[in-house]
């Protein structure tokens, strides 16, 4: 018997809200937060502290840009140099589950 996921699928505006709350949680606790667009299509590469992470790919929508910062900024994924307040408590701070 397969398990199905009982979470729902966040829109993409729920996950841009989301973003921006991780965001200001990161620059309260007293990390910088830079965005730079790339000139390769529909990339930014973002600056958090020491860390930097290339989200989106040259032909990505904006969706997938999106998911690409909601990964990010809401599980911690793929950010090297990595000192996104690592003693945070991530799970925490996830949304509650939408019905």
């Amino acid at each position: 018997m397969s398990r199905q996921s009982t979470r729902q699928t966040l829109t993409t505006e729920e996950k841009c809200r989301i973003i921006l709350e991780r965001m200001m949680h990161v620059t309260r606790e007293g990390d910088d937060i830079i965005l730079r667009h790339n000139e390769e299509g529909n990339t930014v590469t973002v600056y958090v502290g020491f860390g930097r992470k290339t989200c989106g790919a040259e032909d990505a929508t904006f969706e997938e840009l999106v998911s690409d910062l909601y990964r990010l900024f809401n599980k911690q994924y793929g950010l090297s140099f990595n000192n996104i307040h690592e003693e945070d408590d991530w799970e925490a701070l996830e949304p509650p589950v939408m019905r």
